[in-house]
């Protein structure tokens, strides 16, 4: 815990500015506080925490990719149902549920 100057405020070291800052770059590109956590431990205890940085970057990258993946085949199905919508008939008598989305083929979409 850092030491505390006479008027309270808490006295960081140049260590400690860097430690902060390299937190916030990890949580900027998304790291979790666990995986932060990890790498901060991994320092600590001595070793290159770079290996495992590495796999977190792989691992990081290839969830973007699945999730940029996902995001475009949502917006292909969008693009399909208003197309649809502008298309379909206008049911103005109550129906169960919006005709417009019985038409969607969202895969995964399952209740």
């Amino acid at each position: 815990m850092p030491a505390r100057s006479q008027s309270g405020y808490r006295l960081y070291s140049p260590d400690d500015a860097d430690r902060v800052r390299f937190i916030k770059t990890a949580r900027q590109l998304r790291f979790t506080l666990g995986e932060v956590k990890e790498i901060l431990a991994l320092r600590d205890n001595g070793q290159a925490p770079c290996a495992y940085v590495s796999e977190l970057v792989d691992r990081r990258r290839a969830e973007l990719d699945q999730t940029i993946a996902d995001l475009r085949a949502l917006r292909e199905e969008l693009d399909r149902l208003s197309a649809d919508a502008k298309r379909l008939p206008r049911r103005d008598a109550p129906v169960a549920y919006c005709h417009i989305l019985e038409h969607a083929t969202t895969p995964g979409a399952s209740a």
